[in-house]
């Protein structure tokens, strides 16, 4: 009888386990486009720890996290203990144009297609105007887009 009360508080025992907490995860990108992140939304162990890496895409920049996850490091823990969401923020890569005159006169920068004035995003097309003082005649540019006599040019930001 004494081993039949062991057994059973045994059994007792082991069909008492705590069921494991599960906590809901969705991971978010912004822009949608702008990259990705290692892990899918899923539901993940209370207690977990999750090794998350922002990725951009390509001609993205990973800025920073945010929702219930703050910082700018793309390579990250974090410590499931309730239900989250995680916000990866990407932004476009960015270049500077730079004009140098050869001679008298002034170019002119007129954006046709995003960014801003000087500092332009992937992607963004750009109209340069070269416009010779009086005495002074353009001959053609010269650089990244070597010989070509086009006034105005239109420049696509690639890279």
């Amino acid at each position: 009888m004494f081993k039949l009360k062991i057994l059973f508080f045994f059994i007792y025992l082991v069909s008492c386990t705590k069921e494991p907490v599960l906590y809901q995860v969705d991971f978010v990108t912004q822009p949608v486009n702008g990259g990705s992140i290692n892990l899918n939304s899923n539901n993940y162990n209370e207690g977990e720890i999750l090794k998350l890496e922002a990725i951009p895409s390509e001609n993205y920049s990973f800025d920073f996290w945010s929702g219930d996850l703050n910082s700018n490091n793309s390579l990250i823990d974090l410590v499931v203990d309730s239900d989250k969401t995680v916000f990866a923020n990407f932004s476009k890569k960015r270049f500077e144009v730079n004009i140098t005159i050869e001679g008298q006169g002034k170019v002119s920068k007129r954006l046709i297609k995003s960014g801003s004035k000087n500092d332009y995003s992937y992607g963004s097309i750009v109209e340069i105007l070269a416009s010779p003082d009086n005495g002074w005649t353009f001959v053609k540019w010269q650089g990244d887009i070597e010989n070509n006599t086009t006034n105005p040019v239109h420049i696509n930001i690639d890279g």
